[in-house]
């Protein structure tokens, strides 16, 4: 959970009271200090850069302040603001882009497969159709499963239609592995015709 957080952007002792303030509910420094293991001099310095975030607010009580979090839901807001400075620097960075005609990219691994894909999805407007064909070999392996599964939400979320051509020696392999059924986005084929190899046009 730590991790998550981390990843929205807070540092290990913000994540850590957060968190403690999530278990103990409304509480008071001394609780949360002892929950959380961050030392009583550093609890009010965490708590303020949280309250800053949106993420703690506090009430008065009996001259003392009770600390209390905010709804769980409050880190999307993070996670959306998260999201737009780094469009926003995307922006920017495209402003500094050379412009070319004509280029070739290499892509390599399952990682490059990802890179590409995502690459391509940016240029492909709703309902356009992405065609590939493939040898189906690869089908047993659960790293290009996920990678499947991972892209068809992709593709579906942008409506885009896929037609894929599959060797027909592979394609029990391929149903049982991927349970890919034809709709309005998937449309898959199986060919006698012997294939090079695994491609998208």
């Amino acid at each position: 959970m730590k991790d998550a957080l981390s990843n929205l952007g807070l540092s290990e002792r913000e994540s850590s009271v957060y968190l403690a303030l999530l278990e103990l509910g409304q509480t008071t420094t001394g609780p949360l200090s002892k929950k959380s293991s961050i030392p009583n001099s550093k609890i009010y310095e965490v708590l303020n850069s949280l309250e800053e975030k949106g993420l703690v607010s506090w009430v008065l009580k009996n001259n003392a302040k009770h600390f209390q979090p905010s709804p769980p839901e409050k880190i999307l807001e993070l996670f959306d603001e998260k999201r737009k400075r780094i469009k926003e620097e995307i922006d920017n960075l495209k402003k500094l882009e050379t412009k070319e005609n004509n280029y070739v990219k290499m892509f390599e691994g399952l990682k490059g497969m990802r890179s590409a894909f995502i690459e391509a999805l940016m240029d492909l407007k709703p309902n356009q159709t992405i065609q590939g064909f493939a040898t189906g070999e690869s089908s047993s392996d659960d790293r290009v499963k996920l990678f499947y599964e991972w892209s068809g939400a992709l593709r579906k979320e942008k409506k885009l239609i896929s037609q894929l051509l599959i060797s027909k020696k592979n394609e029990i392999t391929f149903k049982k592995q991927h349970k890919i059924t034809n709709n309005q986005y998937w449309q898959v084929k199986f060919t006698e015709t012997n294939l090079p190899g695994d491609w998208g046009i």
